[in-house]
């Protein structure tokens, strides 16, 4: 894997005519000085360092803002060495004393440019790319990693249709304190974005943003309007998961001394509220009270709250923790994930919002996920709807990720 880093551009200072010097001490430069290794894949890399002199020698103040280009699957350029600005390579550069954009391109190790490049004076400026970051066959690879097809047929379009790459820093207002740097993938209709640091398909929960905040305007309001699809129900009649919290805590304290709470479960409607009829029904919190090895469970029903018992205690001591700080009801859970999934709760026949599934609340010793988003998590609301399994951030009851 090649990783383009600021420690490369001290070799290249060096390298340098006498008399160039370059103000910028940071950005990623990779290749040798002649284009890299005989054969070599033409990739995004490859011959960075020697476009990157060049700019240089213009404005030695040059700082890469963007690379793009078409490649195969393999993340090499498909180019033409007598129209390397059409294709080829593109290399975007930033002066920041003279406010110039500079173009650099390359195809075969042959460099073309710098030209000026005009940009429109209402476009946002690009901004510039810092640190180490993936090659473009690199991309590609985390796409497939992803399980993101790279058949071109796929996307209905030739078997050879070029897929067009682009790297820049995303400029959102959201990522103020780290700005990603992505490589987008496009071919087709489909658009997919790779993190071109963290080597993966792109996620904003690395950088603590939800997935939700970026959405447009529009987009937010669909959503609403996913949920307002299910039919009001008075908030008396639905018995969520932390309508009797405290008086379920209160009879363990006197019940169970020194019990903790380890899980929530409740078989959860289309409102997040568990079936209650009578003692017995609704949600079943289980404790551990110490020196025992034997779970205690309190069922709650609408005010009445006692002991019972479970044929199956959804808590293993060896890998759960009990649960602690603060958590969001189930009511909120579901409503997440109505507005992502308005059908979720339907039976077939038309049947709309007759579903129920099994919701349980969990916190782990160690984070139980290895996605790199989800490195610092370790509470959860989980609902198992038939095959499906979905898993909600408990702190917020963002919906995380579905799997079948």
């Amino acid at each position: 894997m090649r990783i383009f880093g600021p420690f490369l551009l001290v070799a290249v200072l060096l390298a340098q005519p006498s008399g160039l010097v370059a103000q910028d001490q940071g950005g990623p430069l990779t290749g040798s000085s002649d284009g890299g290794p005989a054969g070599a894949p033409d990739t995004a890399g490859l011959h960075l360092k020697l476009a990157w002199q060049l700019a240089r020698r213009k404005r030695p103040d040059a700082q890469l803002v963007q690379i793009s280009g078409r490649t195969d699957a393999s993340g090499r350029v498909l180019c033409n060495s007598f129209a390397p600005f059409q294709d080829g390579w593109r290399f975007t550069f930033f002066s920041p004393k003279t406010g110039e954009y500079l173009l650099m391109a390359e195809c075969d190790g042959k460099p073309a440019g710098p030209l000026q490049e005009i940009r429109d004076e209402k476009a946002p400026p690009l901004l510039r790319i810092e640190g180490s970051f993936i090659d473009s066959d690199e991309a590609l690879k985390a796409l497939a990693a992803a399980g993101v097809s790279l058949d071109p047929r796929k996307y209905k379009v030739p078997p050879k249709r070029p897929f067009s790459l682009k790297l820049a820093v995303l400029a959102d207002e959201h990522f103020a304190e780290a700005r990603p740097v992505l490589w987008t993938v496009s071919i087709g209709n489909s658009s997919f974005l790779v993190d071109a640091v963290h080597r993966a398909q792109f996620d904003p929960r690395l950088y603590g943003v939800d997935p939700d905040d970026l959405l447009s305007e529009e987009d937010k309001a669909q959503l609403e309007a996913n949920l307002a699809k299910r039919p009001e129900k008075k908030k008396a009649r639905v018995h969520s998961a932390l309508s009797d919290y405290d008086k379920v805590m209160e009879f363990a304290r006197g019940k169970y001394p020194g019990s903790e709470l380890m899980a929530i479960e409740g078989f959860v409607d289309a409102w997040g509220g568990s079936p209650c009829i009578g003692p017995g029904d609704g949600w079943a919190y289980y404790f551990f009270p110490p020196k025992k090895s034997d779970a205690s469970v309190v069922f709650a029903c609408k005010g009445d709250v006692g002991p019972g018992s479970a044929a199956y205690v959804p808590v293993d001591r060896a890998k759960n923790q009990p649960v602690s700080g603060r958590f969001v009801d189930s009511g909120v859970v579901i409503e997440r994930l109505l507005k992502k999934q308005p059908d979720a709760m339907n039976e077939s026949l038309n049947r709309q919002y007759v579903r129920h599934g099994t919701l349980r609340l969990l916190n782990y010793k160690a984070p139980p996920y290895p996605e790199p988003a989800f490195s610092e998590l370790t509470m959860f609301w989980v609902l198992e709807l038939g095959n499906t399994r979905y898993t909600f951030d408990a702190r917020n009851g963002r919906l995380l990720f579905v799997r079948e």
